[in-house]
């Protein structure tokens, strides 16, 4: 095989790994964005669920005198009920922001109470 042939194999090859590469990096984009993004009928819903370790803290505060799974869950859900109820025109914030922000919409507070389970859940399993 001369030196041409050999570099444009190698090219060749290089190239095929990098098509599939580029294929498996936009496979996996997609599959986050579907898990993210959703379409209704007054534009795209952003999933802002997070288990950060500033919600994962404050879900154990929050839960810390309970024995019971309901309890720990009736704990979080009375937090997220007492936060005020406030429009954000289609703009999620993160559970973080909300807490923050001490407002959210029904999307802010779900994904919020959705967060301190998540995160309350793993604290159980551990």
């Amino acid at each position: 095989m001369t030196k041409d042939a050999r570099n444009r194999y190698i090219s060749l090859v290089i190239l095929g790994f990098a098509s599939v590469a580029l294929l498996y990096i936009s496979l996996k984009a997609i599959q986050i964005v579907d898990k993210t993004q959703i379409g209704t009928s007054e534009g795209i819903y952003t999933n802002k669920v997070t288990t950060s370790e500033e919600i994962h803290s404050k879900a154990l505060a929050l839960t810390k005198s309970c024995k019971s799974e309901s309890c720990q869950a009736q704990n979080l859900l009375d937090y997220v009920t007492h936060i005020p109820y406030k429009i954000n025109h289609f703009r999620a914030h993160s559970p973080q922001k909300t807490i923050q922000n001490n407002f959210g919409d029904c999307d802010d507070k779900s994904n919020l109470l959705i967060s301190m389970l998540h995160a309350q859940g793993a604290s159980n399993n551990r």
